[in-house]
């Protein structure tokens, strides 16, 4: 069995880095949509943004290593008649 090459799990790193910060910036969004413009202080911005912050680099933590050991475990192989896929981390999956 054949290993996916190195590329594909750096080209789903640079796209983990966009999901968190767009799961980031969401949630934060619909936090702030909550309160009113009165009550929104200084001090509830700076809060949001560092809690923001702290839940993008943990998503993308989260994802990064989900990604590595998806593209470790996953293999393919060529054969005259068929190729055949194995992947997955938590749930295997073959395809053929």
């Amino acid at each position: 069995m054949k290993r996916f090459t190195k590329k594909l799990i750096f080209s789903r790193l640079i796209s983990n880095i966009f999901v968190s910060i767009f799961i980031t910036f969401a949630l934060v969004m619909m936090f702030l949509s909550e309160f009113e413009e009165a009550e929104i202080n200084e001090e509830l911005i700076k809060g949001t943004v560092l809690i923001g912050g702290l839940l993008s680099i943990f998503v993308y933590i989260v994802l990064t290593i989900y990604s590595i050991f998806y593209y470790k475990t996953s293999a393919y192989e060529l054969t005259e008649k068929e190729i055949i896929c194995r992947r997955g981390f938590l749930f295997k999956k073959k395809s053929i």
